[in-house]
């Protein structure tokens, strides 16, 4: 009952509450004129990434079956390394095709945990197991990208995680894979 009424109302933060409540109702009309004056411009420097992931969403077909295509004129053992978006199309496309080319998947700084836990997934609802025909599963994230997620929680047992740490700040983080000596590594080893 607690937890409903703390979702359904505003709670009391005792003190410090008191004091913020305030400073709040001041800069709610603030920050939303600031927002309306420039909502063109703040639209487009925020849009690009949630927008890549929305067009994949209703549009994806197109990426995947490139991607199939690419592996299909590849010669087998086949590894896949997909960076971010690349990473979630990729699970979806082995979820959805048996490619037994593929012996393994490398995602990084991937969302592809995060969209199946909040049921976003395109190809595999919350709940559903992987197929047993998906490939080995190898999954490189940083805690400084905030992009990348841990995939054995979701999937135990199916996906292998290795951390690796750039160094870098956040939005910085999510490229910076390919100059860390960590995430080589961690592929070249698992190479069939």
């Amino acid at each position: 009952m607690e937890l409903l009424t703390l979702a359904l109302t505003e709670a009391e933060l005792g003190l410090g509450g008191w004091l913020l409540k305030p400073l709040i109702g001041l800069a709610l009309p603030i920050g939303t004129n600031y927002v309306r004056g420039n909502r063109l411009e703040l639209t487009d420097k925020v849009s690009p990434m949630p927008g890549d992931i929305l067009l994949y969403q209703t549009r994806g077909e197109k990426i995947r079956a490139f991607i199939q295509e690419q592996i299909v004129q590849a010669e087998p053992p086949v590894v896949l390394i997909a960076h971010s978006l690349g990473g979630i199309a990729c699970v979806d496309l082995l979820v959805q095709q048996q490619l037994s080319q593929v012996e393994l998947l490398v995602t990084v700084g991937s969302q592809a945990p995060f969209l199946y836990e909040i049921n976003a997934f395109y190809s595999l609802e919350y709940g559903q197991l992987l197929p047993e025909h998906f490939p080995e599963w190898l999954n490189i994230y940083d805690l400084r990208d905030f992009l990348s997620y841990v995939g054995n929680r979701i999937f135990p047992e199916r996906v292998q995680d290795v951390r690796v740490d750039s160094r870098q700040p956040f939005p910085r983080s999510h490229g910076a894979y390919w100059t860390n000596a960590k995430t080589w590594e961690a592929i070249i080893s698992r190479l069939p």
